[in-house]
C-alpha cells in the first residue's frame, strides 16, 4: 500500500501514514500500485529522506575566478518529494575532473550557473555505438570522474575484450568559474582541441549517460524545459535519451577493429530450412486491380485498408495444422471460460518428463507447484530418472492438468510445424470429423474439445485465430550466441530489469525494454520527477553494454513484426485506423513494447489490460459494419469482414504480443546430447506448444490463460531443472495502447541528425 499525498509505504494497520496525518494533517488515501507495491516501492532502495550525499570528497580546490558561486551544496532547494534511490549529479568547478554528487532527493536549481550534468536513465534515441553522446566516465576504484564524448562501443571482438572509443574532456575552461570553453564550437574542428582520444576495455572503467542540466550550452541551444518536471519543479534527466553534439557536429569514427553493426551481421541465420514465409506474388495484380475499384468508386479509409493485399503470404509447400477449441459437447466457450484459471493459480508448472502409461503421445500433463516448494521439486528432481522425477512432481504438486501437444500434431518430417488455435463460433466451425484429415481430442481434466485437421498453409486465413505458433529461423534476425547473453546478462543483470510484477509470479529473468505506461504507479527518483514519462530502469542496469542490449532487440524484432500483422489481418488493418496518432511510422508501430526474458517460467494470468477498450471496440464495429456493403471487396475480404465483427463482439479489440525463442547452446557443450523440454501452455484453450529452436508464437494474451513451464533438461537418461551451458531465451513485442502510453524502440540505430536536436 502507498499514499497517494507522500507514496511513502503505509504500514498502519489502519492505512494512515505518520507523514501526513500527524506532521502535515493531511487526509492519507492508502492505494496499491497496479505492478504490485513492490514493483515500485523498493524498501532497500529507499535511503533516509530529504539527504544529499557526498559519496566521494570532491577534488576542486577553491575557486580563483572573480565573483565566484557559493558551494554547489547551498544552490540546491531540495524539495519536500518523497522519492527513492540514489543518482549521480556532476559538476565542472576548476578543473576538468569533475565534482560528483550523489543526490537521493527531489532538487530543484536554477538553468544559470556552473554546468551540472544529471545521470540519464531514460536511454533511448541512441545513436549507433552511441557516437557523439554525452557521458561521465571513471577508472574502476576512482574517485576522479571526467567529462567524455562517446566516439563508439566495440563488441563482440575476436580477442574477447569489449571496447570503448571515447573523447575526454581536457579543458580548458572558459573565463567563468565551473564553465567549460568547449561550447562555443559549432563543428568538430572547433571542438576536437577540447578533447583527447582514448580507448579503454569495458571492464576497465565505469560510466553513465547524463543529460545537462545548468549551464552554458552549445550556441543556439537551451537547458530543455523538460530537464524541470512539471510535477515539482525539480530538475530530472531528458525522456529521450541523454545529450548528443549538435548536429553541425559529427563526431568521426575509426574502425580499429569490428564494429557492432559488423559482428551482428556476422552472425548468420542458420541454413537448411527454407523460409516460411514468402513475397505475395499476386500484390502487383491485386494492386492494379485494387487502382481500378477505386477508380470507379470513392472508398473509406478502412475499406482501402482492408482491400490491400499483405506483402507476405506463408509458404504454399507447408502445411497448417488447425486447431478447433470447444467444450466436449462441441458448444462455444465463452470468454469467460477461455479467460478462466480454474485451480491453476498461483502455481508454477512442470511438465510431466515421461509419458504415463496408458496416455496419448500427443497429450502432456502438467504439475502445478507452488512457489513455497519450487526450490524443493528442483533440488529433489536434478539426476533422477524421468520415472522417478514424475513421482517427486506427482508428490508436491497441488493441481495437475492435461494439455493436447499441438508439436506432436505434425508429422515427424514437418519443417515448420505451422499450428492455428481457433475458438470455435458461428462463422468459424470445426472441420466436419468425416474428413479423412480431421481428428478430435477429449481432454480429460479439463472440459475441452480439440479438433485438429492438416490443410495447405493459406488455408483457414478468413478467420481470426486466438494463437499462432511457426518455427522459422528467417523471424528471428540473427542467430543468438553464448557471448551475446552473457553481455544481456551484464547490461540487465542475472534477474533482468523488472523483478516482479503484479499480474504473474515469475522466476528467470525479465526485463521490460520501452517506456512506462501511464498507468504505471511509480515513484518519482532523484532524476525522475514524472515517473511514467520515462523508460523503465532499475538501478544495476550497466549503460556500458546498454547499446549492445538495444542494438539486439531491435534486430531480433524488427525481423518478428511482419508475423502477427499476416496473422492478425482484423488488427493490420483496423489500429492504424482507429489510431493514427499512434501509428504515425505507418506499421512499424504495430508492437511496441519489447520483452525479453532468459529461463523464464510464470504462473498462469490473463493479461486483460490489452485490450483496447470499449470505445475502441465501438469505433471499430461501426467502421465494420459499413464496410459489409462495401462491393468492391472480395468474397475470402467480405468473410473477414464478418469474422472481425464476430470476434470483437465476443472478445474485444485486444492487442497482439509475439515471442521469438531460442535455445542458447555454449559452444563447449554443443555436442552434448541434451533434450530440451519446456512449453508454452494455452491453458484456456486446453493447448500447448513445445518450445523448438528458432519456435515463433503470436497471440492475443487478452482472450485465453496462459503460463510458460518450468523447463527441464534430459541427459544421458537422466532429469535436471538446469543444464550447464543452455538457456532458453525469448524476445517479442505487444500492448499497443492508447496515445503515449507506450511508444516504439527507435535506440540502437543510426538517429537523423535531426532528431538528436532537441533545444
Amino acid at each position: 500500500m502507498a499514499c497517494t499525498e507522500c507514496h511513502c509505504v503505509v504500514k498502519n494497520e489502519d492505512g494512515s501514514c505518520e507523514r501526513c496525518v500527524r506532521n502535515k494533517n493531511l487526509k492519507c488515501n492508502p492505494h496499491r500500485s497496479r505492478h504490485g507495491k513492490i514493483t515500485d516501492l523498493i524498501p532497500e532502495e529507499s535511503p533516509p529522506h530529504n539527504s544529499v550525499q557526498q559519496l566521494f570528497p570532491s577534488k576542486r580546490a577553491e575557486p580563483n575566478f572573480a565573483g565566484d558561486v557559493e558551494s554547489i551544496d547551498e544552490e540546491y532547494e531540495v524539495l519536500d518529494v518523497h522519492c527513492h534511490g540514489f543518482r549521480g549529479l556532476w559538476s565542472i568547478s576548476d578543473s576538468t575532473t569533475l565534482s560528483y554528487q550523489s543526490i537521493s532527493s527531489r532538487v530543484t536549481m536554477p538553468k544559470e550557473g556552473i554546468t551540472t550534468f544529471i545521470a540519464n536513465t531514460s536511454v533511448a534515441k541512441l545513436p549507433q555505438g552511441a557516437n557523439g553522446v554525452f557521458a561521465v566516465f571513471r577508472k574502476k576504484k576512482s574517485d576522479s570522474w571526467h567529462l567524455a564524448v562517446i566516439e563508439s562501443f566495440f563488441y563482440l571482438n575476436h580477442d574477447g575484450t569489449d571496447k570503448i572509443h571515447l573523447f575526454e574532456w581536457t579543458g580548458p575552461l572558459a573565463s567563468s568559474f565551473g564553465s567549460a570553453a568547449f561550447h562555443s564550437a559549432i563543428t568538430w574542428d572547433d571542438l576536437h582541441p577540447h578533447f583527447t582520444r582514448r580507448m579503454f576495455e569495458l571492464e576497465e572503467i565505469d560510466l553513465f549517460f547524463v543529460n545537462q542540466v545548468r549551464g552554458n550550452t552549445f550556441p543556439n541551444h537551451t537547458i530543455p524545459d523538460v530537464t524541470r518536471s512539471d510535477k515539482d519543479g525539480g530538475i530530472q534527466c531528458h525522456p529521450d535519451g541523454p545529450d548528443v553534439v549538435p548536429p553541425s557536429i559529427v563526431v568521426p569514427v575509426e574502425r580499429e577493429g569490428r564494429n557492432m553493426n559488423v559482428n551482428l551481421q556476422t552472425l548468420a541465420t542458420p541454413k537448411g530450412i527454407h523460409p516460411f514465409l514468402l513475397p505475395n506474388t499476386m500484390e502487383a495484380t491485386l494492386r492494379q486491380r485494387s487502382r481500378k475499384r477505386k477508380s470507379q468508386k470513392q472508398q473509406s479509409d478502412l475499406s482501402k485498408r482492408w482491400i490491400k493485399p499483405p506483402k507476405k503470404l506463408p509458404s504454399d509447400e507447408s502445411t497448417v495444422c488447425a486447431i478447433f477449441v470447444s467444450n466436449t459437447a462441441g458448444d462455444t466457450l465463452t470468454p469467460e471460460e477461455l479467460a478462466g484459471h480454474g485451480d491453476a493459480s498461483n502455481l508454477f508448472f512442470f511438465p510431466s518428463p515421461c509419458c504415463p502409461d496408458g496416455q496419448k503421445s500427443n497429450l502432456q500433463q502438467f504439475y502445478g507447484i507452488p512457489s513455497s516448494k519450487y526450490n524443493t521439486v528442483v533440488d529433489e528432481i536434478d539426476g533422477l530418472s524421468p520415472e522417478e522425477a514424475r513421482c517427486v512432481l506427482d508428490n508436491h504438486c497441488e493441481s495437475s492438468h492435461i494439455l493436447c501437444n499441438a508439436t506432436s500434431l505434425h508429422p515427424q518430417d514437418s519443417i515448420h510445424c505451422y499450428t492455428k488455435i481457433f475458438a470455435t463460433s458461428d462463422s468459424c466451425p470445426s472441420p466436419p470429423t468425416s474428413l479423412l484429415e480431421t481428428r478430435t481430442i477429449n481432454l480429460p481434466t479439463l472440459d475441452r474439445k480439440i479438433t485438429y485437421t492438416l490443410s495447405p498453409a493459406r488455408n483457414f486465413y478468413q478467420f481470426i485465430p486466438l494463437s499462432v505458433g511457426v518455427i522459422d529461423p528467417t523471424l528471428h534476425g540473427l542467430n543468438v550466441t553464448s557471448h551475446i547473453l552473457r553481455r544481456i546478462a551484464l547490461a540487465l543483470g542475472k534477474n533482468g530489469i523488472f523483478g516482479r510484477r503484479s499480474r504473474s509470479r515469475h522466476k528467470g529473468s525479465l526485463s521490460f525494454i520501452g517506456r512506462r505506461s501511464f498507468k504505471t504507479v511509480a515513484q518519482p527518483s532523484p532524476n525522475e520527477g514524472e515517473a511514467n514519462s520515462f523508460w523503465y530502469f532499475r538501478k544495476h542496469i550497466n549503460m556500458l553494454w546498454w547499446p549492445l542490449v538495444l542494438k539486439v532487440v531491435n534486430k531480433l524484432i524488427q525481423s518478428l513484426l511482419v508475423f502477427p500483422r499476416i496473422e492478425f489481418f482484423h488488427l493490420t488493418r483496423l489500429l492504424p485506423y482507429l489510431l493514427p496518432e499512434v501509428f504515425c511510422n505507418g506499421m512499424l508501430d504495430f508492437c511496441l513494447f519489447s520483452i525479453i526474458t532468459i529461463d523464464f517460467v510464470n504462473t498462469i494470468h490473463t493479461d486483460s489490460r490489452d485490450t483496447l477498450g470499449e470505445y475502441a471496440d465501438e469505433r471499430a464495429l461501426k467502421g465494420l459494419e459499413e464496410l459489409q456493403s462495401c462491393s468492391c471487396l472480395s468474397p475470402s475480404q467480405q468473410q473477414q469482414v464478418t469474422s472481425s465483427i464476430e470476434h470483437i463482439k465476443r472478445f474485444g479489440l485486444g492487442t497482439a504480443t509475439t515471442c521469438g525463442y531460442q535455445i542458447v547452446v555454449d559452444e563447449r557443450v554443443r555436442d552434448s546430447n541434451v533434450k530440451v523440454l519446456q512449453y508454452f501452455s494455452c491453458f484456456g484453450a486446453g493447448v500447448c506448444y513445445e518450445v523448438k529452436d528458432y519456435f515463433t508464437h503470436t497471440f492475443l494474451p487478452a482472450t485465453f490463460s496462459h503460463y510458460t513451464s518450468a523447463p527441464l533438461f534430459i541427459h544421458n537418461g537422466l532429469v535436471y531443472s538446469e543444464f550447464n551451458g543452455f538457456s532458453i531465451m525469448a524476445w517479442g513485442k505487444g500492448e499497443v495502447k492508447e496515445r503515449g502510453s507506450y511508444r516504439p524502440i527507435v535506440s540502437g540505430r543510426r538517429v537523423r541528425r535531426s532528431q538528436r536536436n532537441r533545444s
